[in-house]
């Protein structure tokens, strides 16, 4: 099941799945915590999991649609720029207004919801305020005291923390790295894989490998000019 591909955040999915399989679905979930810690992750987890007809397969029609982004219920909102705009609100207000494609239920996976600009943020409040029938919101966000109390008072709120370096290299090494990078990303990003991914995207483990390279060699050279100082 999918609640077994999420590592070292286990007081979250102990929550969600007792939660979806009560048959107690909140309008509205956030997601907080750290940057790169596995809450979008998550929120497709769970989009997926509420929609699955075996609650989460990962190989059924349904799941393997949602991993392709290629299911018309289940949409990403992220920012257009530096903001979550009003415009974008105004989609999803007139998308929930029309009928569900196929889905069991629509999720919205509002992802950094800090970026929301104040208008945008008024106008999401509203949908909150008298949410639509068989449609849930899932925002992430990792500046929780940013948002407006309003939103985070009809959101169930979900914690999410910094992974272990035990957790975090799990993850890096599942992503196909060798044991080498995924020890050293894991150093540098402190307990968040997302970041690690990042970095890795960027080459950053081979700037800090050819730095390494250059000091053992500065160390070495010093070594040996010290010995031929003492020989004197």
């Amino acid at each position: 099941m999918l609640w077994n591909t999420i590592i070292g955040q286990t007081h979250a999915v102990e929550i969600l799945k007792q939660s979806i399989h009560a048959g107690r679905i909140p309008s509205a979930y956030l997601f907080f915590g750290p940057d790169g810690v596995g809450k979008g992750t998550m929120a497709k987890v769970v989009a997926k999991t509420i929609n699955c007809p075996y609650q989460g397969c990962d190989i059924c029609r349904v799941c393997v649609r949602i991993n392709e982004d290629n299911y018309p219920d289940i949409r990403e909102i992220t920012a257009d720029g530096k903001f979550i705009k009003i415009g974008q609100i105004r989609e999803i207000n007139k998308d929930v207004s029309l009928s569900i494609f196929e889905a069991q239920y629509r999720v919205y996976i509002l992802k950094n919801v800090e970026k929301m600009n104040i208008e945008a943020a008024n106008a999401f409040l509203k949908i909150l305020e008298e949410p639509p029938e068989k449609t849930r919101f899932i925002l992430t966000t990792n500046a929780i005291d940013s948002l407006l109390s309003t939103i985070v008072s009809r959101c169930q709120l979900i914690r999410f923390n910094l992974l272990s370096p035990q957790d975090g290299e799990k993850i890096l090494l599942k992503k196909g790295m060798n044991q080498g990078e995924a020890s050293l990303l894991t150093g540098i990003s402190a307990g968040r894989p997302g970041k690690a991914i990042e970095y890795k995207e960027k080459g950053v483990e081979k700037q800090i490998a050819m730095v390494q390279e250059y000091l053992k060699g500065t160390s070495k050279n010093s070594t040996k000019a010290n010995k031929k100082q003492v020989d004197i």
